[in-house]
């Protein structure tokens, strides 16, 4: 089945379908690329989502367990992992 050449009009070639030719697939090409073909935003009403997507998003930034640079000693992320069979492996005691 072959139609038309969506850039140009005329009839699509068998090998470059729906493109008439390979200037005309590469003509399609370039406007995908350059944004010559855009699908347009919405703007919706529920910021609802997005504000407490945002306080979510502060409250994990705030956190101090979630601080790579804690230095309180009071995380245990922070400490050094144990071994098993190491001489501070709770099952060998």
């Amino acid at each position: 089945m072959t139609g038309t050449c969506p850039i140009c009009g005329k009839p699509a070639a068998t090998e470059t379908t729906p493109f008439c030719s390979r200037r005309c697939a590469d003509v399609d090409l370039h406007r995908w690329l350059s944004g010559g073909y855009a699908i347009p935003a919405v703007e919706t009403d529920d910021e609802d989502g997005d504000e407490a997507l945002n306080e979510a998003l502060s409250e994990a930034l705030n956190d101090p367990r979630n601080n790579p640079r804690n230095t309180s000693g009071n995380d245990s992320r922070s400490a050094r992992p144990r071994q098993a069979g190491s001489r501070d492996d709770p099952a060998l005691h």
